[in-house]
């Protein structure tokens, strides 16, 4: 799906939440955070997220969702969004899922 409204739109294998970039005081924490996630569940390779960076990028508007394809660091992944990937930082998105479907962003309505 383009856009994760709610927690069945992921499949019925996932049961564990992640947590949001605003529960973090800083951007280097949320990115250490995603990475020891993307370390306990597979790497970063086929999971989700959310570009949320308020300045548009590369085409990119916030709110766009994709899914990881290539991943050279925390700070450095192409993401395949719609019709075009893009090379992004995890500062400039939000993970929703991980790769492995283990776990999930809860979304509000």
């Amino acid at each position: 799906p383009s856009s994760f409204k709610d927690l069945s739109d992921f499949g019925p294998g996932c049961t564990l939440a992640l947590t949001a970039p605003c529960a973090f005081g800083d951007v280097s924490g949320y990115k250490a955070y995603a990475q020891r996630i993307f370390d306990a569940h597979g790497g970063p390779l086929g999971a989700h997220v959310r570009f949320v960076d308020n300045t548009s990028f590369c085409g990119l508007e916030r709110g766009m969702e994709g899914k990881i394809v290539a991943f050279h660091s925390i700070g450095n992944f192409q993401v395949e969004f719609l019709h075009h990937a893009v090379w992004v930082s995890m500062a400039q998105c939000m993970l929703l899922q991980t790769g492995d479907g283990e776990m999930r962003l809860r979304l509000a309505g």
